[in-house]
C-alpha cells in the first residue's frame, strides 16, 4: 500500500467513525433552534403551493418580504410530500448533510492538493468542536458548501456548464456563502491567466441564473437588519487552527497555483462577509480559510522531511487533534482555556452536551402536550405567540400554525405590533423575569392549560387575520427545473468522456 493510500484509508475511517457516532444522535435531532425556523417556512411553502416571497407565517398577520435562499425548505417539503414528518425531515438532512459535507471537504480537496493535505484538513476541521456544532446548526450553509466545493472542482477540470450551476446554486441555498465562493472564482480570475476567460464566463452565468432571487432580495433590502448575534458571547478559538493559519500565509501569499488561489479568495472572501459576525469567521462557517492555510503548511513539512520525522510529526498532531484540540476563548463573557475540547473527545466522554450549541430545547413530555392543546383549539391559519421567540418558533413549525414571533430577526416586519395581540394562542413560559407583564396582560386571556414550563393560554379576543399568499412559483415549476439540472450535469460530465475517448483514438 502506498502513502497516499494510506491517508485516504485513515480518511474513509475517519469519516465512518464521524457518521458511526453520528446515529445515536439522530433522535435527539433537530441539535439547534434554526431548525425550527427552516421547518416553519417548508411548512409556509405547502400552504402557498410553492415558492412565495412573503413571509406571512413570521410576525404574523403582518407578514414581511422572505429572502432567504429556498433550496433547503424545498428539500424539507419534498421529504414531507414523500410521508416524512416536518420533526424527522429535520433529523434526516441534519444526518446526511452533515456526513456529505465532510465528505465533500475531504474529497474535493483530495483532488485539488492531494491525499495527505485532505486528510489533515478533513482531521483539523471535524476535531473543531465548535466547527462541528456549526456544520450541524446551520444546514443551509453547508449545503451551499458542498455546492461551492463542487464549483471548485468542476472549474479544475474546466466544465463550464457544472462548475456554473454549482455556483448557482450557492445563491439559492445561502445568501453569505455564496458571495465567498463567487469572491473565489474572482480571485481566479484575476491571479490565474489558465482559467481567467473561463471563470469570468462561469461568473457571469451563475449570477444570471441566480438573478430572480439576488432581484427579490435586493427589492426589499429595506428590511434588513443586520445586527450583532448573541452567538458573540461563546466565541472559541482554535490555538493549532489560528498558529499554523497566520503562519502559513506570508509563505502563501505569492504562491498562483489553482488551489492556493482559491483558498485565498475564500480566506479574504470570509473575512468581508463575517465582519460583523466574529462566532461565524472563527468558529463556523469562516474558520476553513484559516483551517486550509495551516493544512497546507503541514502537507508541505511532511512531505520535505525524512520519512522518520514525517511519521514523528504525524504522530504527535493526530492524538492531539483527535483527543485534545485545545480552544480558548469567551464563555458567557469570561476568558476561559479548555485543553480538551476536541469533538472526539467530547462525543466519545459524553460531555457534548456542555456545549451550548448541543443543547436541544425540544423535551417531549412538556412539549407534546402543549402541541396537543394548540392543535385541538385552532387550526392552520390561527396564530400562535409566546413571550419567547424561540418558543413560538418551535411550536410555530411543528404545529404547522402560523407565529407572531420569529427567531430569524434579520428581516424585519412590516409593521410593528405586540405580539399577543393577535395570537390566538398565547405559551407564556414561567420566567420570574415576564411575571409583571403576565400579571398586566394575562387577565384578558383565559387559561386553557399549565405544566411545570409554561401556561398555554387562549385569547378570546382572537380575530382571524391571516391571508396565506398564494404561490409566485409552484412545485410543478420547480420539480420540472430540479429534474433539468442533474440532466444538464450528467450530459455535461459524459459528452466530456466520450470527447476525450474519442480523441485519444487519433
Amino acid at each position: 500500500m502506498n502513502k497516499g493510500s494510506r491517508f485516504d484509508v485513515a480518511s474513509l475511517g475517519l469519516l465512518i467513525f464521524l457518521v458511526i457516532i453520528s446515529i445515536p444522535r439522530l433522535n435527539y435531532f433537530p441539535q439547534f433552534v434554526d431548525g425550527y425556523y427552516h421547518l416553519s417556512v417548508a411548512n409556509g411553502f405547502i400552504q402557498s403551493g410553492g415558492w412565495v416571497g412573503w413571509d406571512w407565517w413570521c410576525f404574523a398577520p403582518f407578514g414581511r418580504p422572505h429572502l432567504y435562499p429556498p433550496l433547503y425548505h424545498l428539500i424539507l417539503v419534498f421529504l414531507q410530500s414523500i410521508g416524512i414528518s416536518g420533526l424527522n425531515s429535520l433529523r434526516i438532512t441534519e444526518f446526511l448533510i452533515t456526513s456529505l459535507f465532510l465528505f465533500f471537504v475531504w474529497y474535493v480537496t483530495r483532488e485539488l492538493v492531494n491525499e495527505r493535505f485532505s486528510f489533515i484538513n478533513l482531521l483539523i476541521l471535524s476535531s473543531f468542536l465548535p466547527f462541528y456544532s456549526s456544520i450541524l446548526e446551520n444546514i443551509p450553509a453547508s449545503l451551499a458548501i458542498i455546492f461551492g466545493l463542487l464549483n471548485w472542482f468542476f472549474i479544475k477540470k474546466k466544465k463550464f456548464i457544472s462548475s456554473t450551476l454549482f455556483l448557482a446554486l450557492t445563491f439559492y441555498t445561502h445568501s453569505g456563502i455564496s458571495w465567498i465562493f463567487c469572491f473565489s472564482v474572482l480571485f481566479l480570475v484575476l491571479f490565474n491567466r489558465e482559467y481567467r476567460v473561463l471563470c469570468l464566463k462561469i461568473i457571469c452565468a451563475s449570477l444570471f441564473l441566480a438573478s430572480p432571487i439576488l432581484y427579490h432580495q435586493i427589492k426589499y433590502l429595506d428590511y434588513l437588519d443586520l445586527k450583532i448575534l448573541g452567538e458573540v458571547k461563546f466565541i472559541n478559538f482554535s490555538i493549532f487552527i489560528i498558529f499554523f493559519g497566520l503562519f502559513s500565509l506570508p509563505l502563501h501569499i505569492r504562491k498562483k497555483d489553482f488551489s492556493t488561489i482559491v483558498f485565498w479568495g475564500y480566506l479574504l472572501g470570509s473575512i468581508c462577509m463575517f465582519a460583523k459576525y466574529p462566532y461565524r469567521f472563527f468558529c463556523a462557517q469562516g474558520v476553513i480559510g484559516l483551517s486550509l492555510f495551516a493544512s497546507l503548511l503541514l502537507e508541505r513539512v511532511i512531505s520535505v522531511v525524512s520519512h522518520k520525522k514525517a511519521v514523528l510529526l504525524l504522530a504527535i498532531i493526530i492524538p492531539y487533534l483527535f483527543f485534545s484540540h485545545a480552544t480558548f476563548g469567551l464563555d458567557k463573557g469570561k476568558i476561559k482555556l479548555n485543553l480538551l475540547n476536541s469533538t472526539f473527545y467530547n462525543l466519545l466522554t459524553g460531555k457534548i452536551y456542555n456545549f451550548f450549541k448541543f443543547k436541544s430545547l425540544f423535551v417531549p413530555r412538556f412539549f407534546n402536550p402543549i402541541l396537543e392543546v394548540i392543535q385541538k383549539n385552532t387550526n392552520y391559519s390561527d396564530i400562535i405567540s409566546s413571550n419567547i421567540d424561540i418558543i413560538a418558533q418551535i411550536f410555530s413549525a411543528l404545529t404547522q400554525r402560523p407565529s407572531s414571533n420569529s427567531l430569524f430577526g434579520e428581516v424585519t416586519p412590516s409593521n410593528k405590533f405586540s405580539y399577543q395581540q393577535y395570537a390566538k394562542i398565547i405559551i407564556w413560559v414561567k420566567l420570574p423575569i415576564d411575571d409583571e407583564i403576565l400579571n398586566k396582560e394575562g387577565y384578558k386571556w383565559k387559561k386553557i392549560y399549565e405544566n411545570d414550563v409554561a401556561y398555554v393560554f387562549l385569547n378570546p379576543n382572537y380575530v382571524p387575520s391571516v391571508k396565506i399568499v398564494k404561490s409566485r412559483i409552484n412545485f410543478k415549476f420547480i420539480f420540472l427545473i430540479s429534474l433539468l439540472i442533474p440532466i444538464l450535469l450528467i450530459k455535461d460530465n459524459i459528452n466530456r468522456a466520450k470527447f476525450f475517448t474519442f480523441k485519444g483514438r487519433f
